[in-house]
């Protein structure tokens, strides 16, 4: 927040304090921390508030200048975007106001009261908040996006707020190459709906599988080959702009094993 005095009067000897009171009760109050000031402005940096309308006055080596009034809202305008996957897996960003870009633990969720999915922040700045939705909630398909914060608290809709899970953008994947696969091997799952609006990724307990090639109906990826041998690796899938695919009749756990290419002597006594 930049505090204009349009008479040069603001005294430079000392820094000013700037308070914000809640006018429901003035016993909440917010000091902003003051980055710069000089005799015409005063540059401060808000750290989040509770939602309300506050008085704000600026104190100063000569008193304290008139009040102003200032609103502090949390709201969201729209969510992009705002459909994917029932299995979960989208990126949204959440665009709207009052998103303290500083010093705030958000907290978002999709649905109803009671009936609500989390959506894993993974970005946050004053106008945005980016998460990474949970899987579809059994007794819903469409549902409110709220924002909580440990300061600001639930958020306001002024806009379109709603996420729709689609089974029309949930990938699907049947079949896998198999359920065990040596480092430096190809992978490949195969399916529906598997063609990203941007990039496919895939990993193995957390391991990136680099992609070789992907279209609608596959996605092959070559398995590191400095990775270590593991049992029940977990394979996760990321088709962007839809999310995670439904595993249809297979399982996404793959055997990472070791691959023997030779053995120095084929033959040898009968007693060791």
């Amino acid at each position: 927040l930049t505090l204009t005095d349009s008479g040069n009067s603001i005294p430079t000897t000392s820094t000013p304090v700037v308070i914000m009171t809640l006018d429901s009760d003035p016993t909440v109050q917010v000091n902003l921390y003051v980055s710069s000031h000089d005799n015409t402005n005063i540059v401060t940096k808000y750290r989040g508030a509770k939602v309300g309308t506050y008085t704000l006055t600026v104190q100063h080596a000569e008193g304290y200048t008139n009040s102003l009034t200032i609103t502090v809202k949390n709201a969201i305008t729209s969510i992009t975007p705002n459909s994917g996957s029932e299995e979960g897996g989208t990126e949204i960003t959440i665009n709207g106001s009052g998103f303290a870009a500083v010093e705030q633990v958000f907290t978002v969720q999709i649905g109803n009261i009671g009936e609500t999915v989390d959506c894993t922040v993974i970005d946050q700045d004053s106008t945005y908040v980016t998460c990474i939705t949970g899987p579809k909630h059994a007794n819903w398909a469409t549902g409110p996006v709220v924002v909580l914060s440990r300061i600001v608290e639930e958020s306001t809709c002024e806009g379109t707020c709603d996420f729709t899970y689609s089974s029309g953008l949930t990938p699907i994947v049947d079949t896998i190459s198999g359920n065990t696969v040596a480092p430096g091997e190809t992978l490949q799952v195969q399916g529906s709906n598997l063609d990203p609006t941007g990039s496919v990724t895939m990993t193995l307990n957390g391991i990136d599988c680099p992609i070789l090639n992907y279209d609608a109906n596959q996605i092959t990826c070559t398995v590191p080959a400095d990775m270590a041998p593991v049992q029940e690796a977990e394979l996760l899938v990321t088709v962007e702009g839809k999310g995670y695919p439904r595993f249809d009749g297979v399982s996404n756990v793959v055997d990472v094993t070791l691959a023997l290419d030779s053995i120095s002597q084929s033959d040898g006594p009968s007693t060791g």
